[in-house]
């Protein structure tokens, strides 16, 4: 039952990032950060303007553009010092995934958008990046906090939505710069 309702729960924060990505919803400096605990597994999904991210929202032309490219993937190839897990908790990295800017070769990526977007301008063109990070945890009960990074990281950003999901229910808390830390059970 516990299980069902946690795939349920997670379903229903999925969905709800999709509708909203139907809608073309993309505000720059929001993000949104979820988090599912269900036994030793902790997963997280990182959903975030590339604008915020690397500056720019176009293929890359230049080393600085190239060089913030490289700089993101290296920020946010340390999810647990990103998101501050606490070490208590155990857990290891076992597989990320990056989706949109990030992940693909620059000149695919700058394709593919542009065969679905052929009636937008240059400067009227968004890219989200989506990070998803799986964790196996020696005491999953220990991941009830964050302490983000993520703002210091990429300076750009001014908002995290932060929704989690675990055997105990459910929570959200946006963060900022000013409150980048959350608790819950």
């Amino acid at each position: 039952m516990t299980r069902r309702l946690i795939a349920t729960t997670a379903s229903a924060f999925m969905l709800c990032n999709v509708a909203a990505h139907a809608q073309d919803i993309h505000e720059h400096g929001s993000s949104t950060l979820q988090i599912v605990r269900e036994g030793n597994a902790v997963t997280l999904r990182l959903d975030a303007p590339a604008m915020d991210l690397i500056g720019f929202e176009h293929e890359a032309e230049t080393d600085e553009q190239h060089a913030a490219i490289t700089s993101a993937q290296e920020k946010l190839s340390d999810p647990l010092g990103l998101f501050g897990i606490p070490e208590e908790a155990g857990c290891v990295l076992e597989h990320t995934q990056f989706e949109g800017p990030l992940s693909e070769p620059e000149d695919q990526v700058v394709a593919d958008h542009h065969d679905q977007h052929d009636d937008h301008d240059h400067d009227t063109e968004h890219a989200d990046v989506i990070v998803e990070y799986e964790f196996t945890c020696a005491n999953p009960a220990a991941v009830t906090r964050l302490d983000s990074a993520f703002f210091a990281a990429f300076s750009s950003a001014r908002e995290l939505n932060l929704q989690v999901v675990t055997e105990n229910g459910q929570f959200q808390q946006l963060l900022t710069p000013a409150m980048p830390s959350a608790s819950w059970q």
